[in-house]
């Protein structure tokens, strides 16, 4: 429990120094800040994985209002993720703007029986209020 009051306290810091302000002129920042959300996200929804204590409410704050409307059940989970086990350990191993630097998207890998293989890219928007929010996931 103390991990995840820690996992939480930073995540939610990282979201109101995000919120105070324009959204974040240093790219840097703004990734990590995109890939802490990412990295949030997967502990409350995969519980297989270190640290992970599931919150699928607090995983909706964590989704564009559209996206969190299609998490209607528990089984939205392994489908968006399209897995039936979930990985040992995840990572994300690459996070980058697009083009136009309006979203981020996050590459993840997943250990499974010792081996990493990639698993899921999200697509993490940053919306009014400076908040990094995911606003897809695609199985890869």
């Amino acid at each position: 429990m103390k991990n995840y009051t820690t996992l939480a306290i930073s995540v939610l810091s990282l979201i109101v120094l995000s919120a105070c302000g324009a959204p974040p002129s240093n790219s840097d920042a703004a990734l990590k800040e995109a890939a802490a959300t990412v990295d949030a996200f997967m502990k409350f929804t995969l519980g297989s994985i270190p640290g992970a204590s599931i919150d699928y409410d607090a995983a909706k704050e964590l989704m564009t209002p559209d996206f969190a409307a299609e998490f209607t059940t528990p089984m939205f989970i392994p489908a968006t993720y399209c897995i039936q086990d979930g990985p040992e350990d995840v990572r994300v191993t690459d996070v980058s703007f697009n083009e136009q630097m309006n979203w981020v998207e996050a590459t993840v890998v997943g250990a499974y029986h010792g081996g990493w293989r990639d698993m899921w890219k999200f697509t993490v928007v940053l919306v009014e209020g400076g908040l990094w929010m995911i606003h897809a996931i695609e199985c890869i």
